[in-house]
């Protein structure tokens, strides 16, 4: 009967243990607002402890990058943008995320610009805007 109980409990203590992680899972999928290109020209909105991740296409073999143009002032960029290659393929498109944090609240345009670092008299290759709500 005692090893019967240990069973039971062992159990009940594995099912809550997958019930706390899926929860805390959940909650790290609810703390990023994540966009892509279809989102230009459109609305996201961002509270307080959540982080804005804009995904957009780029290859930086090509000397090409996402930099920010315009950003409201309660939206703060969380490090360098990194850059994911859809295959292993030497010289290989991917994506590129920028990662944001909003610090306050208020409602601004954020504006991302594809282009060469050293080309800044050319217009853009392509541009991305987005306009930001934080709560």
């Amino acid at each position: 009967m005692a090893v019967r109980s240990r069973l039971l409990a062992l159990i009940a203590l594995g099912t809550a243990l997958v019930m706390v992680l899926s929860l805390a899972a959940g909650c790290a999928q609810e703390s990023e607002v994540i966009v892509d290109e279809s989102s230009d020209g459109g609305t996201a909105q961002v509270t307080q402890g959540q982080v804005l991740v804009v995904r957009l296409p780029g290859n930086p073999t090509t000397g090409y990058t996402w930099t920010i143009s315009e950003a409201p002032e309660f939206l703060v960029p969380l490090g360098d943008p990194t850059f994911e290659a859809s295959s292993e393929a030497l010289g290989a498109g991917g994506v590129v995320s920028l990662r944001f944090a909003p610090e306050g609240v208020g409602t601004g345009t954020l504006t991302l610009a594809y282009r060469r670092p050293w080309e800044t008299d050319q217009p853009a290759e392509r541009t991305f805007t987005l306009t930001v709500d934080s709560r």
